[in-house]
């Protein structure tokens, strides 16, 4: 006999067994039940709860071992977020801006604006504190934005001195309160600042 005819012989079994193995369906094969557990502290007692998988096996193949992927749950303790929440951003914008824009209209240099409260456009701003008026002068005549009333005379807490047409004053309120100003030069145009 040659040696051929012995390797045949050997083979077989082996074959045969490896066959064997191929042909138990993945279900037949008994797998551990492993449910890891996360200890989570409530109120001084230590409890245990399942995590979950984000994980879902495709179709075909739920028997197959997975990988798990842990996911953290979010408590209620955790520390809030630093920034200030959206919408009492927006009440804060809308009770008062940082920057605001006054226009001094053609015709202010003339009596009569006064009446319609149209001498400054608009006659009366609310700025929050640190927050910025900037007057532009779109009239034809040289005008002041001095802060006091036509009655007392100028307070000393800011004046523009003259500024011509098409330049511009700024003034940033540290302060709260009401800040009455003037135009020097047109007595009739007034205004007021709110600080809040």
């Amino acid at each position: 006999m040659n040696l051929g005819y012995w390797m045949i012989f050997l083979l077989i079994p082996l074959v045969g067994a490896i066959l064997a193995m191929i042909a138990i369906a993945p279900e037949d094969i008994p797998q551990p039940k492993i449910q890891p557990e996360i200890a989570t502290e409530k109120s001084n007692e230590i409890e245990s709860e399942p995590l979950t998988s984000s994980k879902v096996p495709a179709p075909g193949f739920e028997n197959v071992p997975e990988m798990i992927v842990l996911e953290k749950s979010i408590s209620i303790e955790e520390e809030p977020s630093k920034t200030e929440p959206e919408a009492m951003v927006k009440e804060r914008e809308l009770s008062a801006a940082d920057k605001v824009e006054v226009n001094i209209p053609t015709g202010s240099s003339i009596p009569g604006c006064e009446e319609t409260m149209k001498c400054f456009i608009p006659s009366s701003v609310t700025v929050a504190v640190g927050g910025t008026v900037t007057w532009f002068n779109g009239d034809t005549a040289a005008h002041t934005v001095t802060s006091g009333t036509t009655t007392d005379g100028p307070d000393g807490i800011f004046d523009s001195n003259l500024f011509l047409v098409d330049a511009s004053f700024s003034h940033t309120f540290e302060k709260e309160g009401a800040y009455d100003y003037f135009c020097v030069v047109h007595p009739w145009m007034t205004g007021t600042v709110k600080v809040s």
